[in-house]
């Protein structure tokens, strides 16, 4: 069954962009994080097939989190997808054994969808003896995939450490469901999460949707069939 995090109402009426919740997992992992509760996405990940998704949109949020029965603003919901325990654990440990073995071709498509690689042309001006020159070179795309892929790698083992991944300090996982309410501003190009009274602005949420056209299109139809049955 799933719960909604409340959410203060002056601070959603001062947000510009579109409403919806999102499903997530409320995920402890007590015998390695204590008593911290991470939120875990529980639809873009299914949407775009890919477990390193559910790390790049992970939050830590309070402690003190309120959650109700009845949802406290009106907005349409994203129909949650892979988000039993077991789910969880799955992708969580295909994670692990891709960063483990160095060879990530989910991580590596990832990559690929969120900086879509092209070659760069830099422009560069000198000025020698004032005669000024002006210089073009090239970054190849497959430099910049590297790039990225090399950060994110580095990024993503580092999350996977801090949460025990691999280890049996991961288990038990405790799990609840909860829908979180995001609104997304295509201006800032973030999704912001509304947490209470706090409200956690995310890039990452907003790449993904850009980044993955299956995001995209389900977000557009749930956020068009609302929009229709108010017309009505």
């Amino acid at each position: 069954m799933f719960s909604y995090v409340y959410v203060d109402r002056k601070k959603v009426s001062r947000l510009q962009g579109a409403l919806i919740w999102i499903p997530n997992a409320l995920v402890r992992l007590p015998s390695c994080r204590g008593r911290d509760t991470f939120l875990v996405d529980c639809c873009f990940s299914a949407l775009a097939d890919n477990p390193f998704l559910r790390l790049v949109l992970l939050k830590k949020v309070p402690r003190n989190l309120k959650l109700v029965t009845t949802p406290p603003i009106d907005a349409p919901r994203l129909e949650p997808m892979r988000c039993s325990e077991g789910d969880i654990l799955k992708d969580f440990n295909e994670v692990y054994e891709q960063l483990s073995s160095g060879v990530a071709p989910k991580l590596d498509s990832l990559v690929e969808a969120f900086t879509k690689p092209r070659d760069l042309k830099i422009r560069v001006t000198t000025f020698p003896l004032l005669g000024i020159r002006k210089r073009t070179y090239v970054v190849p795309a497959q430099k910049i995939f590297e790039t990225s892929r090399r950060i994110a790698f580095t990024t993503l083992s580092n999350v996977a450490r801090k949460l025990c991944l691999g280890t049996p300090s991961m288990y038990p996982l405790e799990v609840s469901h909860v829908y979180v309410l995001g609104c997304i501003d295509p201006y800032r190009k973030v999704v912001d999460l509304v947490l209470g009274k706090k409200v956690i602005s995310s890039a990452s949420h907003f790449t993904a949707i850009e980044s993955f056209p299956r995001i995209e299109s389900e977000i557009t139809k749930i956020l068009g069939e609302s929009e229709e049955r108010k017309r009505w």
